[in-house]
């Protein structure tokens, strides 16, 4: 696991340089919610793709349709509030498995919509959802942190925003698994 010097060295000449003039509360809280954004998502190497996403799919398959005997045993062996406790959920199966997929409300205008099937992007966190190419890890971190700059006053602190109800958090099921079906077709082995 990557340590926050070494996350913040994944960022661009340039994002590094915005980095550097953050005041330092900012900086601080920017500087922890990369790591915990970069925790949450599942790297992979190229060879190990296609096996990691299709896990990922089974799991949510299994999820899906167990959906409500998962919320029962996440509620009873969590915290009275776990539901509303995100670092306890984002850290539990429930959430990997098949919760990454619920609706949030988030402010999420400016992230790229290629990924929106891997990063769940929020105005207090942003937090993985698909496995992503190793290949691809500077270039998320990047993205991450450009949005992250757009939130930097409520970025990695805990209050609960309800202006928007972002497109990317009310994928139906259906598109959700069209996605993974459509990037199973693209990684499968030849």
């Amino acid at each position: 696991m990557k340590n926050e010097k070494e996350i913040l060295k994944l960022l661009s000449h340039k994002n590094g340089k915005k980095f550097d003039t953050l005041e330092e509360d900012s900086k601080k809280r920017i500087a922890e919610s990369l790591c915990y954004a970069y925790q949450s998502i599942t790297f992979v190497d190229k060879k190990d793709y296609y096996e990691a996403l299709k896990k990922d799919y089974l799991d949510y398959l299994y999820f899906h349709e167990h959906r409500w005997e998962q919320y029962s045993e996440y509620r009873e062996n969590g915290d009275i509030d776990a539901i509303h406790n995100l670092n306890d959920l984002f850290a539990s199966d429930y959430y990997n498995k098949h919760f990454k997929f619920e609706d949030y409300p988030v402010l999420e205008k400016d992230f790229p919509d290629e990924w929106k099937m891997f990063v769940y992007p929020g105005d207090t966190h942003v937090r993985g959802k698909l496995p992503i190419l190793k290949t691809k890890e500077k270039e998320i971190m990047n993205i991450i942190f450009e949005h992250m700059l757009r939130y930097k006053s409520t970025m990695g602190k805990c209050i609960y925003i309800t202006r928007f109800v972002s497109p990317f958090s009310s994928l139906s099921h259906e598109e959700i698994v069209a996605g993974y079906e459509e990037l199973l077709e693209k990684y499968k082995p030849k």
